[in-house]
């Protein structure tokens, strides 16, 4: 968020809520010197920098500065840095303490020369067998959940790191099909587990891990063990006959009434991806009046039958459009009114989620369609169209009309007499009010076209 809403001079540290934070020295008018970032995923820099814009993310490197990556798991860079980028000559040091002399130029090394954790310069093979690319992906592989690509996508471990080592629970993918789960310890493996075993570690965490996993189908095997478990557990109250909470093994959580472990009566089911019904059940099902919102903020405020949309119901995407009307086996159907971002509109009938039959619509110039509808488009009578072709006689002589008088005006001499200026002045006055009025009556004319 915006930092700046006073004078900071010193030594301080901010934190936002978001996690990222600076401590280190602050200039008159916020401006800042040295100190430390930390983005509060692992990545830390101390050295100079400078304020790129006025959010505290627009901190940039700029001079002598070294950076610990949680993105590349540990990678120290050291060096001169212009605009956050490493520039000129710099090292960077691996976590297993390998490190590269290079000159810089936009994070780009030319010139390279490789060392081992003693120091002792070595060739790039023998860098690279010991030195294996790794980047986080997804998450937070530094300290938290995420997704480490390591040895150009060789393997991907997703699970627990601390400190950008794997600790707890990891699954190593090589590809969708060939695939280890396992319990590590300071970044070594020390326990092989099962696919059942594996499903209470998942689950445990669904929610996370569900979003890590949700673009990514080398993990299929991983969402499935989430997707497909069945384990339900009551939290509070009586989830059998009563009111409770309840969850289940993919993070969706429950609270209302049950009838024989059923969801039955006034209940509100929230699930892992943040979409939520509230309203009535019957035996799990929703029935009667409930409100479903999805987590990008579209929702359906309405009538249910046996999950399903039926009957009195409004629906709103999350771009603005909203339909308020009849359902039938979760389509737009019977009467209904369609408001299109607050600028088209439409009131009428609906078969199938599409105008049919007899309706009424404004569009964005305001001009109105009222009459039969097919198929989603406006059926022209043949009264209409005569309406038009009368319509647009009369504006091509009005444009006619309008085109002498714009000449008329543009080619007028102003007198040299003083008697005859005042006469002028109000005959193209005149020719003005003309113009206008031809102007707006072509406007007009034009909205009553109904095509």
């Amino acid at each position: 968020g915006k930092i700046f809403r006073q004078e900071r001079d010193g030594f301080g540290t901010f934190t936002d809520n978001r996690g990222y934070s600076y401590t280190g020295e602050w200039k008159k008018y916020n401006e800042l010197s040295y100190g430390t970032v930390n983005d509060g995923k692992g990545t830390t820099y101390t050295g100079q920098l400078k304020m790129g814009g006025v959010l505290y993310d627009q901190i940039q490197y700029e001079g002598e500065g070294t950076e610990i990556s949680g993105t590349y798991m540990g990678r120290i860079s050291k060096g001169v840095w212009k605009a956050g980028k490493l520039t000129g000559k710099g090292v960077q040091i691996y976590p297993n303490g390998y490190y590269v002399k290079a000159l810089f130029n936009d994070n780009s090394p030319s010139n390279e020369q490789y060392f081992d954790n003693q120091n002792i310069q070595i060739t790039k093979q023998v860098f690279d067998a010991k030195v294996k690319y790794q980047f986080c992906s997804e998450g937070n592989c530094y300290t938290g959940v995420g997704i480490c690509e390591y040895d150009y996508g060789k393997h991907c471990y997703l699970g627990y790191w601390v400190n950008g080592k794997k600790e707890g629970f990891i699954a190593d993918f090589e590809s969708s099909t060939n695939y280890t789960y396992g319990i590590w310890k300071a970044d070594t493996l020390v326990k092989k587990i099962d696919d059942k075993e594996a499903e209470k570690y998942l689950t445990a965490n669904a929610k996370v891990f569900l979003h890590l996993l949700h673009s990514d189908s080398r993990f299929a095997a991983a969402t499935s063990l989430i997707e497909n478990c069945t384990v339900k557990t009551c939290t509070s109250g009586d989830c059998k006959n009563g009111y409770g909470s309840w969850v289940d093994c993919k993070g969706n959580t429950y609270a209302g009434n049950f009838a024989n472990g059923k969801f039955h009566g006034k209940g509100r089911l929230s699930l892992a991806n943040n979409d939520i019904y509230d309203g009535n059940w019957v035996n799990d099902v929703k029935q009667g009046k409930g409100r479903y919102t999805w987590n990008d903020g579209t929702f359906y405020d309405g009538e249910w039958v046996n999950n399903t949309w039926e009957g009195k119901g409004t629906y709103k995407w999350n771009n603005g459009d909203i339909y308020n009307g009849d359902w039938v086996n979760g389509v737009r159907q019977g009467k209904g009114e369609m408001t299109w971002q607050r600028k088209e509109y439409y009131i009428g009938d609906w078969v199938n989620g599409i105008r049919q039959g007899k309706g009424k619509s404004r569009d964005t110039e305001d001009r109105i369609r009222e009459g039969d509808w097919v198929n989603d488009k406006f059926i022209i009578s043949e009264a209409q169209k005569e309406i038009n072709a009368d319509i647009r006689y009369k504006i091509k002589q009005l444009k006619e009309a309008l085109e002498l008088s714009r000449q008329s005006y543009l080619n007028a001499v102003s007198p040299n007499k003083a008697e005859e200026l005042e006469a002028y002045k109000r005959a193209r006055e005149a020719v003005l009010a003309d113009i206008k009025y031809m102007e707006n009556e072509i406007y007009r004319l034009g909205k009553q076209i109904i095509e």
